[in-house]
């Protein structure tokens, strides 16, 4: 393996490594939230939730869209939906 495909991989899992970030990932399979609309739903700071979301994003799992002076996040499907969905099926089966 590459060192540049073994920091992607370690990002990634780096990034599912939190509880809340797991939390952020469930509500996000959902629908986009700014990070306003999170803070609201998980009683987090903004600080703390654009943390948890830069983590997320560098891993691959989520990106953002412009929506005026707000970012929409959402779930990158191409690089997370289905192992996401793998890691679900195997661990809760």
């Amino acid at each position: 393996m590459e060192i540049k495909q073994e920091k992607r991989l370690t990002d990634f899992f780096k990034a599912l490594a939190n509880p809340w970030r797991l939390r952020i990932i469930e509500l996000l399979s959902q629908k986009e939230y700014s990070v306003a609309e999170l803070c609201e739903i998980l009683k987090k700071t903004e600080p703390v939730m654009s943390r948890h979301l830069n983590r997320l994003r560098l891993g691959g799992i989520l990106e953002y869209k412009d929506e005026g002076a707000k970012h929409k996040y959402y779930i990158n499907k191409k690089n997370a939906e289905s192992i996401l969905s793998a890691a679900r099926a195997q661990l809760f089966r």
